[in-house]
Order: C-alpha cells, then sequence, then structure tokens
C-alpha cells in the first residue's frame, strides 16, 4: 500500500494517526508537489515522506490510501484510481468535494458515528478501523513514579473545550498543565490570554519522545472535546494517555454517542465543566485510578493495526 497525506495541517490527529498508520504497516508515505523530490523529508514522529507530482495517483491505482485529505488536495482525487482507500475521520470531512468521489472507493471510519452518517446521509457503506497504534517504546513507562496532578495535550480550540481546564484550574491547588498548538483566535475570544498563559506549557516537538516527557509522572489527561455529530470513539490523545499509565478525564458530551469501548467509572472519568472535573483530580481515590489504569488499558489491544478491512464492491 502507497499511504498518501492530502491535507495541510502539520499538527493535530491527522497528522498522528497517519504516522502510527505507516510505523504500523511499514507503508511508504507520500504527498502531492509539482515535481519529484528524489529526498525525503521529516513528517514527524519518526516517519519521513517523499514529494512526488500527481500523476503517480494514477500509476499507482488500487494501492493508493488516502490516510487524510482537506480542500488543499481536493484536486488529486480526479488522479485518484476506482477502488482506491479513502480515511474519513470525522464529519467535517463530507464535503461535495468528496463525497461525489466515494461511490467509487473503498472508505474506512475510524468512528462508528462518522459509518452510520455515511449510510444515513449519503448511501455509502463503510468500513470501521480502530485508530492503529504502533506502541512506540517508551523506557519511562517501564519506571515506577509517584503520579500527580494533571494534563492536556490536545489541540487548544473551540471544539476542545479548553475553557473548561481553565476553569478547574481556578479551583486547583495543581494547575492541569495545558500543552498544544494554540487557536490564537480562541485564546483571545473565549479564553483570555492572560488566564491562559497561567496554565499553558507551549507546544510540543512531533515525537513520541516528547509525548513520553509530558505524561510522565501524571496522573490524569484531560480531554474536553466535543465535535459535532461525532464522538464516543477514541482519539490519540487518549491512547497515549492509556499507554502512559495516566486516567482518562473526558467530556460527559462526548457520551452522547455510542461510547464504543469507553465506560464511564470503568476505564476513564467524565466531568461536563470545571468544577467536576476539579473535583474529580481532587477526590477520586487511588485505587480507583488503578482499577481504571488496569481496565483501560484492555482498550489498547484492539488498536494494534493488522491489515486494511477487506469488503468485496
Amino acid at each position: 500500500m502507497k499511504i498518501f497525506y492530502l491535507a495541510k495541517p502539520t499538527y493535530g490527529g491527522w497528522v498522528t494517526f497517519t504516522s502510527h498508520l505507516v510505523l504500523s504497516g511499514k507503508f511508504p508515505l507520500f504527498k502531492i508537489s509539482k515535481k519529484l523530490e528524489k529526498s525525503n523529508r521529516n513528517f514527524g514522529y519518526g516517519v519521513s515522506y517523499q514529494n512526488v507530482p500527481v500523476d503517480l495517483l494514477k500509476n499507482f491505482g488500487k494501492d493508493v490510501v488516502i490516510a487524510a485529505i482537506d480542500k488543499s488536495g481536493y484536486f488529486a482525487l480526479d488522479y485518484v484510481q476506482d477502488g482506491a482507500t479513502i480515511i474519513i475521520h470525522d464529519p467535517t470531512e463530507l464535503k461535495e468535494e468528496v463525497v461525489k468521489h466515494l461511490p467509487r472507493l473503498k472508505v474506512i471510519c475510524i468512528r462508528r458515528t462518522v459509518q452510520n452518517l455515511l449510510k444515513e446521509k449519503f448511501g455509502i457503506d463503510a468500513l470501521f478501523m480502530y485508530h492503529p497504534y504502533s506502541f512506540p517504546k517508551c523506557e519511562k513507562c517501564l519506571v515506577e513514579e509517584k503520579r500527580s496532578g494533571g494534563v492536556s495535550v490536545s489541540r487548544i480550540d473551540f471544539d476542545k473545550h479548553t475553557d473548561i481546564i481553565l476553569d478547574a484550574n481556578e479551583i486547583l491547588k495543581e494547575p492541569i498543565e495545558i500543552y498544544g498548538k494554540a487557536n490564537t483566535l480562541y485564546v483571545y475570544h473565549k479564553l483570555g490570554l492572560e488566564r491562559f498563559n497561567k496554565s499553558y506549557k507551549g507546544s510540543f516537538k512531533k515525537s513520541f519522545s516528547s509525548i513520553a516527557d509530558i505524561l510522565h509522572g501524571k496522573e490524569f489527561m484531560v480531554d474536553m472535546s466535543v465535535i459535532k455529530n461525532d464522538g464516543g470513539g477514541t482519539q490519540y490523545t487518549f491512547l497515549e494517555a492509556i499507554h502512559h499509565g495516566a486516567v482518562l478525564i473526558l467530556n460527559k458530551g462526548w457520551f452522547e454517542i455510542d461510547s464504543n469501548k469507553l465506560i464511564p467509572g470503568f476505564n476513564c472519568l467524565v466531568a461536563k465543566n470545571g468544577e467536576e472535573l476539579a473535583d474529580l483530580i481532587k477526590n477520586t481515590d487511588k485505587l480507583s485510578l488503578e482499577k481504571i489504569k488496569e481496565n483501560a488499558k484492555l482498550i489498547l489491544k484492539e488498536h494494534e493495526f493488522n491489515s486494511f478491512p477487506e469488503y468485496e464492491k
């Protein structure tokens, strides 16, 4: 298989997904450019990619897998052969320029909610695949450490509801540390720069070691994401937290849709506002936290990539 990344973002879930997919299957990764480049470039997370002209999409035929696409890559779909594979991550990607090509492609979703939406709204039979996870080696995971406090490693944006974390930090003695790439408009209009900067620790390198360093010693990983017509499944922030032994605290709104393995009180905790979030961090007993961690580890086993799901059209 030849993996193509047809999108602009250089940080976030698409990049993390593509990296894990490439590493899990040892696939080559490509981006589209005006000319063929013989040398590879750094994609992040130990992955490299090659820039190639769009015509190669025709040459690779059904071996093409589009790991992510946005408006910068729509033009390339005209070169993708029938029977190639496209992965749809969330409902925001279902623009007309993409949807019109889906009937002739093999469509894979990493959310049951998106799989159902494609069938109900567009009549598209898509396949479900768990987020691939490459289980990067983590020497720090083998070291026993005293854990305390919480951390957030999501993008800072409207759909991530970082404002809930800042509300909790006004209550907590040990504030939740916030890392990640920030949407400046969201920070300015919703969070307030002065309030935000008290908790913000900056962005981080696209490497598994950087994630390990941030999560090391933290008891909680907080992700307050809620996305319209999405939710219930996993995100890479969730999987990374489980891998590194941190307890997940998620937004109660994430569970308005079928949770698909995530069960509040069993393998994660949930909060709907800053007060609830602060209370969980201050008052959840250690025994309960250890049980939640053990139960959460079972989720990771489902994300070990074996192969792409198959069907006959």
